[in-house]
């Protein structure tokens, strides 16, 4: 039985096809464009493989009401998130749910935010948002979370992920009005439902339908692997030239004579300006 590939293995082949991709000229003839998709059709297995081998971890807020259950994500590690600490956890709570790969000598926090929003008692449906989004008082406490998403390093995308469709968002009803059966289906406009669906989009926070919870899951599940597919090269530092002592020097050479003659041409044109005659190389 052949042995199960290593993760650093699979770096090692990233690293070469990725390597082969690069240097690939423009394909101009069929072959070439067949050679070229093999490639990175291969490169793309590599990933997946790669992807599979990473520890990656799920630090979820512990005020989630029905939070999605580790048995939901059998490949990854759900954990809840730590308290604030100056020393030990430098990171104050924002969002549902962030994620931490590491493995084969990489590691660091994706950079996508998810705020979840699902149905009653744990189901799907639009129960969450509406309330969240309609209600003035639970949505300005939104838009802070929001501010503080944007103050935290960590993250550059903030998603909200909506356990129902749209069109289930635009025309649900509260059961109760008050304390009294919502019997008139009292509530917000379409219009103004979609309104504050706008308002997010225009603070970049864009809202991902998914339908249901199982769904919801699965398109976290892709927007985390994706990430780490599109921006492997930037993860294992494939596109950075390893250190050359000779190659240092001289490139330092070249910036120091060019810094050199500016100066050298600055002076010249402020003793012009003063009439002064100086001879060329006189300041250095």
């Amino acid at each position: 039985m052949a042995s199960k590939k290593t993760i650093q293995e699979y770096v090692t082949e990233i690293r070469t096809l990725h390597k082969q991709i690069k240097k690939f000229p423009e394909p101009k003839t069929d072959k070439q464009k067949e050679e070229l998709k093999t490639l990175k059709k291969q490169l793309d297995t590599q990933l997946r493989g790669w992807i599979k081998r990473l520890d990656i971890t799920i630090f979820v807020a512990q005020n989630e009401q029905y939070p999605w259950m580790p048995e939901e994500f059998k490949e990854f590690v759900l954990t809840p998130m730590r308290p604030y600490d100056a020393k030990k956890w430098p990171y104050y709570q924002v969002g549902d749910y962030q994620a931490y790969f590491s493995g084969g000598g990489v590691s660091g926090w994706i950079p996508i935010l998810v705020e979840r929003k699902g149905g009653k008692e744990g189901r799907s449906g639009p129960h969450d948002l509406y309330g969240t989004l309609i209600n003035p008082e639970r949505c300005d406490v939104f838009y802070r979370e929001i501010e503080r998403f944007r103050a935290d390093a960590r993250f550059s995308m903030m998603i909200v992920i909506a356990e129902c469709t749209l069109s289930e968002y635009l025309l649900y009803t509260h059961l109760f009005n008050g304390k009294k059966r919502n019997v008139n289906h009292i509530g917000a406009s379409p219009e103004s439902r979609g309104g504050k669906i706008d308002s997010l989009y225009n603070r970049g926070v864009p809202v991902l339908f998914a339908g249901t919870r199982t769904l919801a899951v699965t398109r976290y599940k892709g927007l985390l692997k994706g990430w780490l597919r599109l921006n492997y090269a930037c993860i294992l530092k494939l596109d950075i030239e390893p250190y050359d002592d000779r190659v240092g020097l001289i490139k330092k050479k070249a910036a120091i004579e060019e810094k050199r003659a500016l100066i050298e041409a600055e002076y010249q044109a402020v003793c012009g300006a003063l009439g002064v005659v100086v001879q060329r190389g006189a300041l250095f």
